[in-house]
């Protein structure tokens, strides 16, 4: 079975596919006169990249919630985490100010910070207005659960990792174009929107997929 965070994802773009749909709609009822079709309805299409966009922002702080739940919970202790996740730990405990923060870590302290990391990450990427392009992508997901780089996963259907990251990367400016101008000089269409989605579920099944190999290798359990 699929992991929360895909399901969740899934019924968002669901979501998403039912804009098209009313568009669709509506150009039937106008096909008989295509030139009295209303101006500006392509608002569709730009409110669909907006919240595509979003929702695989969400998808990777979700998905990342569940490995890093999971790793908590089904590793025996805090050395079988990650190499990356407990250089970061430590990196971050020897820039504090507070001498006793070490000692957070005693007992299940472990645990307790590893989640309000994952908070602090969050509301970090919020207050930051960070992007979820590839770099950042990568960046959150490595800091997370201790993947190096999970965009190397994301070989699609005659698309290489490389070239996903950058198609990706469009996308998301054109996210910020619209969120921050209302408008953009490119042509969105039907087209446009049922691709990137589908894009979209490609990443997300190759992130999540990656994600679930990684914590098995760890604990010897999958997400799912």
């Amino acid at each position: 079975m699929p992991s929360q965070a895909r399901k969740k994802f899934d019924e968002n773009a669901a979501d998403i596919e039912q804009l098209v749909d009313m568009y669709e709609a509506m150009e039937k009822l106008w096909e008989d006169e295509p030139g009295d079709f209303p101006e500006g309805m392509d608002v569709l299409f730009r409110s669909a990249v907006v919240l595509m966009v979003s929702h695989w922002e969400a998808y990777i702080e979700d998905i990342c919630g569940e490995a890093l739940e999971h790793l908590v919970k089904h590793s025996k202790d805090s050395s079988a985490l990650p190499k990356a996740i407990k250089q970061q730990v430590a990196s971050e405990i020897l820039a504090s100010k507070n001498k006793l923060e070490a000692w957070n870590l005693a007992d299940d302290g472990w645990q307790k910070l590893l989640r309000a990391r994952l908070a602090a990450m969050k509301v970090g990427r919020d207050r930051g207005f960070n992007s979820p392009k590839a770099q950042q992508t990568k960046e959150f997901v490595s800091n997370t659960v201790g993947i190096d780089d999970v965009t190397k996963s994301w070989t699609l259907k005659k698309t290489d990792p490389k070239s996903s990251a950058k198609k990706l990367d469009a996308l998301v400016a054109v996210r910020g174009e619209i969120a921050h101008r209302g408008r953009i000089k490119e042509k969105l269409n039907m087209d446009y929107i049922a691709e990137h989605i589908a894009f979209l579920r490609g990443l997300v099944a190759k992130t999540g997929g990656d994600i679930n190999a990684h914590v098995e290798r760890i604990t010897k359990k999958g997400l799912w």
